[in-house]
């Protein structure tokens, strides 16, 4: 199993490039550490990833990478809502995020069942087969975790204390990606 990805820290100072405080400086947005606290309802994920999207913005991420988050997010927020509270909307998500070298590290803590024993799906994504080019023809179940660990790095689920935790890192605004 790897190992824990670094814990969420505060943000670093922000990051200039050119030859000193002139015009030729360029400051990079000014990050901070992230959170929502939402309900386990449909339409309350709905809402969170809306925000979450908005409150991404103005880090210039591509918006293939926008995408990316909030697709990963979505299947992580709506297995939550499914399985670990079976639809019950009176359960709460935390999802808190922070930017930093290595791209995006979410971090969503719910306090629903437990994953079956203690542990997430295993992916095999070398054996797996292609989805089929239409994606509204996908059917039900098993896809989620296929996209979440495909898209995201360092997938890790734990239970602390009374707590689901899910940790995923994406790999996006990083500089000199292209």
């Amino acid at each position: 199993m790897p190992a824990d990805p670094a814990p969420m820290t505060a943000p670093s100072p922000p990051r200039t490039t050119g030859c000193g405080p002139g015009p030729q400086s360029q400051t990079q947005p000014q990050t901070q550490p992230g959170q929502i606290t939402l309900p386990t309802a449909p339409d309350k994920v709905r809402a969170a990833l809306a925000d979450l999207r908005r409150r991404l913005s103005p880090l210039g991420f591509e918006e293939e990478e926008l995408g990316s988050v909030e697709l990963v997010t979505a299947e992580a927020l709506n297995n939550i809502v499914e399985h670990a509270h079976g639809g019950d909307s009176h359960g709460q998500i935390r999802l808190t995020w922070d930017f930093g070298a290595t791209g995006l590290l979410i971090r969503i803590e719910d306090d629903g069942t437990p994953m079956p024993d203690g542990r997430m799906p295993l992916m095999d994504h070398a054996g797996a087969p292609e989805p089929p080019a239409n994606l509204p023809d996908l059917p039900e179940g098993g896809f989620g975790w296929f996209l979440i660990t495909a898209l995201a790095r360092n997938v890790q689920y734990r239970r602390e204390r009374d707590l689901n935790v899910l940790t995923y890192r994406l790999a996006v605004g990083l500089v000199g990606q292209g």
